[in-house]
């Protein structure tokens, strides 16, 4: 795929720094695919509505919006690539799968077919504009379904290759409900570590008043709940010092006091959950629906590439502002 050079971009964006472009056309072309056009409002439509952050270099933020461009207009290629070969192929739309499409769509994101139009006019997307795009996906969907027979058998050994390779996918960590008292360095003037040392030779006699003692004396996360900071994973989601004393303790063990900045700790293990990892006949589904959908997106690729190869497809950089 050819692209005029960005050197035009770059000349436009230095120039428009310090003069603002006198006319920005929001319909510039950006691609011709076989002599069918995509437009950059066709682009924008796909991009997300962003201000550049106040503290952001003009150019910086240029670089980011020319990014996302650029990953718009290569799905809007391929798409416009698949849909001309459905053309090619004879394949049809038929009008009530086209409408039950656009019903699909709509009731996932709107309330009513209004409201859809409402969101249509807002954007500056005409009804019979959109249809058209629905109609181009449709096609598109069934392009791929035709030219690609998906291999659905799955040997043992594949499956088996897979669940030894990616264990770790099956492999759910051990967790652990933690209790937490944070007492502040200093209490009422006296010393914080003194009274976590007198909160600990108490709970160690009576556990079960954790909670209470948390209620009254903590100024840590969740002291309205008893300390309770819920479940706690080993390797993330809580203070690395912490977690590795709370991972330390057996079910309703109480630790020392554990002097970090800001204060004393004290961590209860209220529970325990153990790791697990997923049996292999429970795995199987979960690996074959994978393998399949890795087949799919190689033998997708290999169709549009090969599009590509026959296809005539130019890019074009777009104004600079365009893309702000």
């Amino acid at each position: 795929m050819r692209t005029i050079p960005a050197l035009f971009l770059l000349a436009a964006v230095l120039h428009s720094e310090t003069e603002e472009p006198k006319y920005a056309a929001k319909n510039q072309v950006v691609a011709v695919v076989n002599g069918d056009v995509i437009t950059m409002t066709d682009v924008r439509h796909g991009m997300p509505t962003q201000e550049k952050p106040q503290d952001a270099p003009r150019t910086e933020w240029l670089r980011y919006r020319l990014g996302l461009f650029k990953k718009i207009l290569e799905t809007l290629v391929d798409r416009k690539l698949l849909y001309q070969e459905a053309k090619l192929a004879n394949i049809e739309i038929l009008s009530e799968s086209l409408e039950q499409e656009i019903d699909r769509r709509q009731s996932n994101s709107f309330a009513s077919r209004k409201e859809l139009h409402d969101y249509l006019k807002n954007i500056g997307v005409s009804v019979r504009v959109f249809k058209q795009q629905i109609k181009e996906d449709l096609m598109a969907q069934e392009i791929i379904r035709r030219r690609i027979e998906l291999d659905r058998t799955v040997s043992p050994a594949e499956l088996l290759k897979h669940y030894n390779d990616n264990i770790s996918e099956f492999t759910q960590g051990e967790k652990r409900r933690l209790r937490l008292i944070m007492i502040p360095e200093k209490v009422e003037g006296n010393s914080g570590a003194a009274f976590a040392d007198e909160l600990v030779s108490m709970l160690q006699k009576k556990p079960a008043e954790f909670a209470n003692l948390a209620k009254l004396h903590s100024k840590g996360p969740a002291s309205e709940e008893g300390g309770d900071i819920g479940w706690v994973e080993r390797d993330r989601g809580f203070r690395k010092e912490l977690r590795e004393v709370g991972f330390s303790l057996k079910t309703g063990a109480i630790s020392d006091a554990i002097p970090l900045e800001g204060g004393y700790f004290i961590i209860k293990a209220e529970e325990i959950s153990p790791g697990l990892v997923m049996s292999f006949d429970d795995a199987q589904p979960r690996i074959r629906a994978s393998i399949q959908s890795e087949r799919y997106k190689k033998d997708r690729q290999k169709l549009i590439d090969y599009l590509r190869e026959r296809a005539y497809v130019v890019t074009f950089l777009p104004d600079a502002d365009l893309l702000m």
